[in-house]
């Protein structure tokens, strides 16, 4: 449809531009055909920057694993050491967050562990994968932080 418009517009454009004389009209119809270009172009960045953003909107990283390390210990040394706080905690999870943003929740289960990570950002949740423009600096300290962790219990990193 919009592409049709754009044609159609074009065909009426290379008729004026003819009507002008050659050179006038046809350095008309370039600069139209540049600022074309331009506006489909920053159309198809926003397009792909929203799709990125909705690869990471309102949801969370989740990791499973299984290890012989203490996790209990070992993540409660590096929230102290990262400055996050435990909100809630029960016999089998622990939810820890950072600057009222970053989050980080842990389960242990019988197949193993759970590790969920997000960033609060505008009401939703945003996992911490690279990619997208919303909540990318509280994204990247997330991660990070979820990183130190990740080597801390010899698991591989988020990128």
């Amino acid at each position: 449809m919009y592409l049709e418009a754009i044609l159609c517009g074009l065909t009426a454009l290379r008729a004026t531009a003819s009507a002008l004389g050659s050179v006038v009209g046809e350095a008309v119809l370039a600069g139209v055909v540049v600022a074309i270009l331009v506006v489909v172009i920053s159309w198809a960045m926003r397009r792909k920057a929203q799709k990125s953003d909705t690869d990471t909107m309102n949801r969370r990283t989740v990791l499973q694993f299984q290890t012989t390390e203490d996790v209990w210990g070992v993540v409660d040394n590096w929230a102290n050491e990262r400055s996050y706080q435990i909100v809630e905690q029960n016999q089998n999870s622990r939810h820890y967050i950072c600057k009222k943003l970053r989050n980080v929740r842990i389960e242990a289960g019988d197949q193993g562990f759970v590790l969920e990570a997000w960033v609060n950002f505008q009401g939703g949740d945003i996992a911490l994968e690279s990619g997208g423009m919303w909540g990318s600096l509280p994204r990247k300290q997330t991660r990070e932080d979820v990183n130190i962790l990740l080597a801390k219990l010899g698991l591989e990193m988020i990128k």
